[in-house]
């Protein structure tokens, strides 16, 4: 499952592992970034967070039907409205 992530509490272009969590492969922004609801889940972040995905969802996105939509990591995510 996805992870959001702020680009200030992550290093776009390289993996990423949150602690005790499992590896993330790559960012992508999600619609409308920066302008986007989806923030860091970082509790006292409050930035637009980018999207981060498995090695799977990255293949999902980059391979026809390139799915647009991933669940998110169970508690790890916040929307801005």
């Amino acid at each position: 499952m996805a992870i959001i992530v702020c680009a200030g509490h992550s290093n776009r272009g390289e993996k990423f592992t949150p602690p005790g969590g499992k590896e993330y492969v790559a960012d992508t922004d999600p619609l409308g970034y920066p302008n986007t609801a989806v923030i860091c889940y970082i509790d006292d972040c409050e930035n637009p967070g980018l999207v981060w995905l498995e090695k799977w969802e990255l293949d999902a996105l980059k391979n026809p039907p390139h799915r647009l939509v991933f669940p998110i990591e169970g508690g790890w995510s916040k929307v801005k409205i």
